[in-house]
């Protein structure tokens, strides 16, 4: 798992790495509260990717969409040939992933999850 450049950026994201580590946190300026309000909401997508039939592969792709800008999370899941990103999708598009993703000479295709259909649908949380 690895956390993209901009994961300290907006207090949603720096609010996500602490619970996601099993940790808690208190909040001492209500002025970054305020801040953070007008931002947009996180989102988690997930990718189909052809080709990723190895470890290497799985950390090839995450050192790769980590460095993305807007990119808070990703894992690589060789097992089941995907990808999870959480992105602030004010700063990073699921068409940005796609490609950095191909450049490594994998095919990726949004995935929703919901109906087992390909698609171009994100779920914001």
């Amino acid at each position: 798992m690895h956390h993209g450049r901009s994961s300290l950026r907006s207090l949603a994201a720096l609010t996500l790495l602490v619970t996601t580590a099993g940790c808690s946190g208190t909040l001492v300026s209500e002025t970054d509260v305020a801040a953070d309000a007008a931002a947009p909401p996180l989102q988690s997508v997930e990718f189909q990717i052809s080709g990723m039939n190895c470890e290497g592969c799985e950390r090839s792709i995450e050192r790769a969409v980590a460095q993305l800008e807007g990119v808070i999370e990703v894992e690589a899941f060789q097992e089941d040939a995907r990808v999870v990103v959480t992105i602030d999708p004010a700063l990073v598009t699921p068409r940005t992933i796609e490609s950095q993703i191909e450049r490594l000479g994998h095919e990726a295709v949004l995935y929703t999850g919901t109906t087992g259909e390909l698609t171009t649908s994100a779920k914001t949380f």
